[in-house]
């Protein structure tokens, strides 16, 4: 596993040193994103990300001083003066401030080709071109909040940082700042958040950003479908049950079927009530979720003395909609129980 040396704050000497697994080396064509709240900086500049040590650099993504608060990105060719690199204008940033930054290359020597977004706009303003080839960076860590080998630590917070092996069409970068870098899975290669390492070569789908609430970034989730674990199902009569599931999300709708069918539906079957035939299901219901943990469901209307199952699934509010989640198989009570035994002997005494 990468190495974690900082805190969610960046302040002097934190940083977060990813390693050189195989995926980040010899950089080429990319997109990065990083959500920033840049506080102070003691050097002339301040990296959000870097590949490479002082004079050799695979990317380097930084922000300049107070004076200038110019956002640049570069990648150093053969003879480290020649690279190319995009600026935008003065006044790129603002302290204490969230916000959210896209970098996009595509992986030639051409710094137009560098394009910087902060949200959605093309903040991209000067750039200059490389010569010769990109510079090998395979002997060189990753590092976010610092550059290797320097003084050039990320004074401020970084709530996620995230890259892709490729150029993210307008489409992409609008899904991502809207839900999240897991929406838009292909090329994802790294994944980063809240001090908490999703590694380079294992994202885990089902992370989320906990720290990102109230008045910083609106987009709280690193986004992905909702995960559901634990189902389970119960009689708690002859023609009642209960169900349950746990959710690691707190948004959207919990939807829950009980059916005769030990086969799950799919997931559209599901929020329609319908069970693996699409017909309706003995009992159906839906529920808004507001937080992450254990859910309940009652169901009532069933048949005594049969088996059933609980098929489960969570729609969030931005619409990924998770597995369905079944629970094992379960028998109601039967109908009158010993009274109606009593009944019947009664009558059979008659």
């Amino acid at each position: 596993m990468p190495t974690i040396t900082s805190t969610e704050a960046g302040a002097s000497g934190r940083y977060i040193n990813l390693g050189s697994p195989a995926s980040q080396d010899n950089i080429g064509a990319q997109t990065w994103i990083a959500y920033v709240k840049p506080e102070t900086f003691t050097a002339s500049s301040s990296y959000m990300f870097a590949k490479g040590g002082a004079s050799i650099l695979g990317i380097r993504g930084f922000m300049l001083t107070d004076a200038s608060r110019i956002l640049a990105i570069g990648s150093d060719s053969t003879g480290t003066a020649f690279q190319p690199s995009q600026n935008t204008a003065s006044s790129a940033y603002t302290k204490s401030v969230w916000e959210h930054f896209t970098f996009t290359w595509d992986g030639s020597l051409t710094g137009a080709n560098m394009i910087i977004y902060r949200g959605a706009t093309n903040v991209s303003s000067s750039s200059s071109n490389g010569t010769t080839a990109i510079s090998a960076d395979a002997s060189y860590d990753l590092f976010l909040m610092n550059r290797q080998g320097t003084d050039r630590e990320f004074m401020g917070d970084i709530a996620y940082v995230a890259r892709w092996d490729r150029v993210l069409t307008s489409g992409e970068r609008a899904t991502v700042i809207a839900d999240g870098p897991l929406e838009v899975p292909s090329g994802l290669i790294l994944l980063w958040a809240n001090d908490q390492d999703y590694s380079t070569n294992a994202i885990v789908p089902s992370a989320r950003s906990t720290r990102v609430t109230g008045s910083t970034p609106t987009n709280t989730a690193l986004g992905g479908a909702p995960a559901l674990t634990s189902p389970t199902g119960a009689q708690t009569g002859s023609t009642t049950a209960s169900g349950g599931v746990t959710t690691d999300e707190a948004n959207g709708t919990l939807y829950a079927v009980c059916t005769t069918s030990g086969t799950a539906p799919t997931k559209a079957q599901v929020k329609l009530g319908q069970d693996n035939s699409s017909v309706a299901a003995t009992y159906a219901s839906n529920a808004a979720i507001t937080t992450t943990g254990a859910k309940t469901v009652a169901a009532t209307g069933l048949t005594a003395s049969t088996t059933y199952y609980w098929h489960f699934m969570h729609e969030d509010a931005a619409t990924n909609q998770s597995t369905v989640s079944s629970s094992t198989s379960f028998t109601t009570a039967a109908s009158g129980g010993a009274s109606a035994v009593a009944k019947i002997i009664q009558q059979m005494r008659n």
